[in-house]
Parts: structure tokens; sequence; C-alpha cells
């Protein structure tokens, strides 16, 4: 009987031991404090990036703990890869919330397929490896793990070990390796005080030749990052997130060789990859001169050719291998009347140069969710073109991919922000053109005629809408049928019974850099006068408040960061009935903070009552102690933003 016991004892001991080796990640293991506020936690994850002079392989293992259905996102394995790079060693393992393995799959189980789609794209070398698991029972976890090898250094990747908002990082590391003759850089950005970095050391590591040799060897590790709650209108750079960017002082792409250590390096390179691509046909270059020759003024003739390139030619994007960062040459493009950002400015470049205008082009990190230049650390950033042509007291910006807008605007996709211009002897960072309040804004004047014998009162609506103001609208009236523009006047006009009697939109160019759109509304509104025995009692909805809140659950500890200046001014007038007598003017407002100015005010001259509501943003960026202040002055602009109110008496 002792030796029955013994042997069930030691059976029992091997069922634990067994159980105690598949059980991984339990979420038990996880520290009180990673869960807080977490949609998701990051157990572990580890990248080794070896470089070489010619490429590199990034060697990945990733554990991902979800808590909730707010977390799924981060449960699926999604990797791209093209041309240049090669994917391999995939596996991916789900986990129940005690750590014991529920499922297994292999690179040969995931979905493989081609991102290519896009209206907008002919040629796409771009696909994905993808994978979900789709399971919904909480909490869970995942494991992927996955090579990567890139044939370029063109593109190496940061670190990024907070991938979001919302998600906690239990413990995340990169080691990188590389031979001498690399020089490897590195900047950090966002990074958490507990980061710490392993000093150099020497190892040894097979290269693509499978030789053994000497490689340096960084790496930094990091633990314990609590999930965070993105705070609105709080990133100045485009990095919110720990990163830590690598670049090499030598790139490579395809056979194109170069340095990169400096930006005038860097934009050297690019602009060897698209030299000697601007050259056209005779019989082209012949057309181009009778369109152009009587034209005295230089921007004449750039706005000539910008707006025959607008009538001739369309966008559709080439991202192929290099067809990514290389131009196809004039000449194709003048026969096919298509091309991607690229194609389009350096086609509108060999026009100019054809009737004598140099030109540069010019690449951007364009869209407000990019990443902006660091003018201290050269770093593909980019993801756009456009053509900058140099005058004698200022510069003529070219949108090349827009087939609306003016000659020298570039609109919110690219404004006010730092560039590349690419030169023959080297890369030079540019500022684009930014747009002040004097420029952006919209102004609008409604004069309502009350009669209280009607239901409906006549109310004229016109507004001047002017730079960035106005590029929505722009876009919306020119790829909207005349038919249905009144969709748009039903969702902006804050009147709930209306009829639109008439609506015109004027486009004005008078000033190039400035585009402006009048628009005329003639309406008859109802629902504006409630009457009693002794009083009309007026209300007048206005359209809505200019500010955004940031009101968040925490603490504000970021910076306000407001980029863009602007003003709104609404002027009412509004005609009294003959007979009636108003009650008393509107209380005056008067704010004034660092960050924007706000007056509401009111006159009356006889029987006309004038209401002029006037808001203007200051950009900057401002300490976050101003965060009360901010939706201090939101919650009063908030006040006065949603009715007109007056009592007239009999």
């Amino acid at each position: 009987m002792k030796k029955v016991y013994t042997v069930l004892i030691f059976l029992l001991t091997i069922i634990q031991h067994s159980h105690a080796k598949v059980s991984q990640y339990p979420v038990s293991g996880i520290p009180q404090q990673l869960l807080m506020g977490a949609n998701a936690v990051i157990r572990m994850d580890s990248t080794i990036l070896e470089i070489s002079q010619t490429g590199f392989t990034s060697i990945r293992k990733r554990a991902i703990t979800v808590l909730n259905e707010n977390g799924n996102s981060f449960a699926i394995f999604r990797q791209h890869y093209d041309v240049f790079s090669n994917i391999y060693n995939i596996s991916a393992k789900l986990y129940d919330g005690e750590g014991v393995l529920i499922k297994s799959v292999s690179g040969k189980d995931l979905i493989d397929r081609s991102t290519f789609g896009s209206s907008y794209t002919f040629n796409d070398d771009s696909r994905i490896k993808l994978h979900d698991f789709e399971h919904k029972q909480y909490p869970y976890t995942v494991v992927f793990e996955y090579t990567i090898k890139y044939k370029t250094t063109f593109f190496l990747p940061s670190w990024n070990p907070q991938p979001d908002e919302k998600v906690a990082v239990e413990k995340a590391s990169i080691t990188v390796n590389y031979p001498k003759g690399v020089n490897f850089k590195y900047k950090g950005y966002k990074l958490p005080a507990n980061v710490r970095k392993e000093g150099k050391q020497e190892v040894y590591s097979y290269n693509t030749e499978s030789k053994l040799v000497s490689m340096t060897q960084c790496k930094w590790i990091v633990e314990g990052i609590p999930a965070f709650t993105y705070q609105p209108y709080s990133v100045p750079d485009g990095n919110y997130l720990p990163t830590i960017s690598f670049a090499t002082g030598n790139v490579t792409l395809n056979n194109y060789q170069g340095k990169s250590d400096t930006w005038e390096q860097f934009g050297a390179f690019i602009y060897n990859i698209n030299e000697d691509k601007d050259s056209l046909p005779p019989t082209v270059v012949e057309k181009l001169h009778a369109m152009t020759d009587t034209i005295t003024e230089v921007k004449g003739k750039i706005a000539t050719l910008y707006k025959y390139l607008q009538q001739n030619t369309r966008y559709v994007a080439n991202e192929y291998g290099l067809s990514g960062w290389q131009t196809f040459d004039a000449v194709s493009l003048a026969k096919s009347g298509y091309g991607d950002c690229k194609g389009l400015s350096n086609y509108m470049k060999a026009m100019l140069k054809a009737v004598g205008i140099p030109s540069n082009l010019v690449i951007i990190a364009a869209g407000s969710n990019t990443q902006n230049v660091d003018l201290e650390f050269p770093v593909n950033v980019f993801n756009h073109m456009i053509l900058c042509v140099p005058l004698t007291n200022d510069s003529m910006w070219l949108e090349c991919t827009s087939g609306n807008l003016p000659a020298g605007y570039l609109g919110s996709f690219t404004q006010d922000r730092y560039a590349l211009l690419l030169a023959k002897d080297g890369g030079r960072m540019v500022k684009t053109p930014s747009y002040n309040k004097e420029r952006n804004f919209i102004e609008r004047n409604i004069s309502i005629q009350l009669d209280a014998a009607k239901d409906m009162q006549h109310v004229m609506w016109e507004s001047v809408y002017s730079g960035l103001k106005q590029d929505d609208l722009s876009h919306y009236l020119l790829t909207t049928p005349a038919s249905k523009t009144w969709e748009r006047v039903r969702l902006l006009v804050p009147y709930q019974n209306m009829k639109v009697i008439n609506d015109t939109y004027t486009f004005s160019n008078a000033d190039p850099l400035c585009p402006r759109i009048t628009e005329k509304l003639d309406m008859e509104v109802g629902n504006l006068i409630d009457e009693t025995s002794k009083r009309l009692l007026i209300s007048i909805p206005v359209i809505g408040n200019p500010m955004t809140s940031l009101l968040s659950a925490g603490a504000r500890t970021e910076p306000i960061v407001l980029k863009e200046d602007f003003k709104h001014i609404y002027h009412y007038k509004i005609s009294i009935p003959e007979g009636m007598k108003l009650e008393a003017l509107p209380s005056a407002v008067q704010l004034k903070y660092p960050f924007a100015e706000y007056t509401y005010k009111a006159n009356l001259d006889g029987t006309v009552l004038t209401v002029e509501i006037a808001f203007e943003q200051i950009k900057g960026i401002y300490e976050a102690d101003l965060y009360k202040k901010y939706e201090e002055m939101f919650r009063k602009v908030d006040q006065n933003s949603k009715e007109l109110t007056i009592s007239l008496i009999k």
C-alpha cells in the first residue's frame, strides 16, 4: 500500500510538472498595475535586428494578452511584404486565460494575399500575411513568431514597444547587430524613464554569405509600462508613442547606393534615383511653347501649364518595387496621361523645363497622421512628392496630383511642414507655406426679416470660406452633382424647418495662394418665433462651437497643440417688425486667452439688431496647465453657440 501511495505521488508530480510546462503567459502573472485601463497587455516582445551593408533581417517573438473585445485588433497577425522583402518561420499560438494552449498554426495556414485593390493603383507589389484566431472568450493570449528579411537598408523599422493607447507592456526588448562600416544611428522619442540601453559589445554572426563576422551589438529593454489614454491635441511632431528610430549612414535601394548621414546626402540619393527623366519629345515642347510664349509673367506661364496638367492627366498610383520611389520618365506619361505623385510632379517639371522655367521635386510627409521630419536625424519618413518652382522673391508650390487646386496653393495635405527639396548638389530642407488667420477663415453674414404674421421667416445667408476652411467645401462641390448640394446645406445649416429657395457658390482665385468660395443661400425658415399675448420670443439657432473639447477622464499631462491659425466671424442682422420693441440687448461676452479670443456683442440701430460673434484660434504649443482655461473657454463659447435668443415687446 505504501508503494502504491508513493507511485501515485510520483505520477501526480509528473502531471503537475507537465502542466507547468504547457502553461504559458497565464493572466494571473500580469502585475495588477498593468491591468488598469488596459484593453491588452504586451507580455513580451523580443526583436533581433541584424543589419548588413545591403539589407537587414528582423527576428521577432511577441506575446499579447487580450483582456476584452477592445483589444481584439492586437491579436491579429498581419505583416506586409513586397519585392524587397520575404517573411518566413511564421508561427501563431492561442492560449486561454490560464495559459493552456488552445490552437497552433504555421505559415502555411495563414492568409497570403495582395493588397492591390485601390481604385487609384494600377501596379502594386504589396502583399500581406494575415491570421485571426477570432477568439472571443476573454482573457486570452496569442504568441506570434516570424522572421522578415529585407534586401534594402532604405526601410529600417522603428522600435515601438507600446503600440497604442490602452495597451500596457510587461516586457519588450530590441537587439541590434551591425558590422563595421554601416554607421548605425538611432534617436529616441517619448521614451519612458525606465528604458535601459545596454552598452555596445562585440558579437559574432553569420552574414548573407554564411560567413562568421564580427558585429557590434546594442540592446534596449523596457519593463512595466502602464496603459495610458491618448489626450486629444497633444502631439506636435507625429510621435505620441515610445519610439526609437534607426538609420544607417549608407543606404541601398535596388541597384542604387548612397549616403544618408545628412539631409543633403539623403536628398542627393533620391535625386539620383529620379535623375534624367524630365525630357519631352520635340512635338510636345513645341506645343508647350505655343501655349506660353505670349504670356509675359512667369507665374502666368506656370499657371497655364499647371492647368494643362490638370486637364490632361489623372492620378493613378504605381507602387511596384523601385517604382514606389522612382518616377516614370516624362515621355511615357505624356503618352499615357496618367501617373502617381512622382510621375505627375516630374511631368510638370519637364513641361516647365521645356519653356525655360527651372523647378525642383520635393518629397514630403503628407497628411495629418504622419511623423514629422526631424531636422537633426535624417531618416525616411516621406510618402508623397510635390513640386517647387523657385522664383525671384518667393517660390510657387504645385500639388500635381490635384485636378482642382489653383496653382500655388497646397491645402491641408501638405501645408506648414518641413520637406526635402531635391537638387543635383543634394537635398535641402524647406518649409511649405502656412496660412494665417487673415487667409484662413469663415466669415458669414446672416440677414433675417422677422414677420410675426408668417410661419416661415426669410433668411439670407452669405458665407466666405477662405484658405484651409474652403478645402472640404471645394472638394464637395467639385465632386458632387449640383442637384445634390442641398444635402450639405441640410447638414450644415442649424435650422430644423427650412426650405432652400436658391443656393449659389462662386469660386474666387483673386489671390492665387489663397482660394475662396462664396456661398449664398436664400431660405425660408420656420420655428423661429413663439408668440405670447405680450411678447414675441425669438430663438435663432447658431452654428456650432468652433472649438474642440479636450475633456478627458484623467488629469491633463500633455501640452495642448493647436496646429492652425483661423477665425470664424458671424454677423447677424435681424430686422424687428414695425411696432415691436427689443426688451433687452443680448449680454456682451469677451474672452481672451493665450490660445484663442472670443467676442459676442450686440447693437440696436433703430429697428435693426446686429449681433457679431467672432472667434480666433492662435496656433501654438501650450502648457498642460492651461487645460482648465481651455475647457473653461470651451464651455463659455458653447453656451453662446446654440441659440441667439431675444424678446420683443408688442
